[in-house]
């Protein structure tokens, strides 16, 4: 007759013994390297927008009495543009231009994909004043849009899991 333990006596482990292995969460400095190519990324699409933008306001009304609804509809729109960049690519590929380029991607705490209530949290938890700031002394890095969504930003190459496509 086998040997083994019941559930009751079974050794315990915790949660980052049972993650060992499962999957590497990104360095800080590929952690960092995703903020600068993906900030560099949404101020060029910024920039494209609020220009297409400037000029259709200039040709409908006189820009000087515009002017302060001009500069608050670009401030409101360049703050939902940031949060969407990351919602619609991390929703559809798990990956922001920067993760591409760094080989890394977004998983849950289980080193999955994220589901997308998670996508929403981790997006709106960006706009967070200083978020970027709360991962860069860690390790592993993980900063309060990670921690708020319950994501992890992991190695591409260690996952387990295999994509579905």
């Amino acid at each position: 007759m086998a040997d083994h333990l019941d559930d009751e006596s079974r050794p315990k482990l915790n949660r980052d013994e049972l993650l060992d292995g499962l999957f590497t969460p990104a360095s800080t400095n590929k952690r960092l390297a995703n903020y600068i190519i993906d900030t560099v990324l949404i101020y060029i699409l910024a920039l494209g927008f609020n220009s297409i933008y400037i000029i259709v306001i200039n040709e409908k009304l006189d820009l000087g009495v515009a002017e302060n609804y001009l500069l608050s509809g670009l401030g409101f729109f360049n703050f939902v543009l940031w949060a969407l960049y990351y919602f619609i690519l991390e929703l559809g590929t798990g990956k922001s231009v920067g993760k591409m380029i760094t080989k890394t991607r977004v998983v849950n705490e289980m080193g999955e994909p994220p589901d997308p209530k998670q996508i929403i949290w981790r997006s709106l938890a960006r706009l967070i004043p200083f978020d970027v700031f709360t991962y860069l002394d860690k390790n592993p890095p993980r900063g309060w849009h990670d921690k708020l969504s319950k994501t992890q930003v992991a190695e591409d190459k260690s996952l387990y899991w295999v994509e579905n496509n």
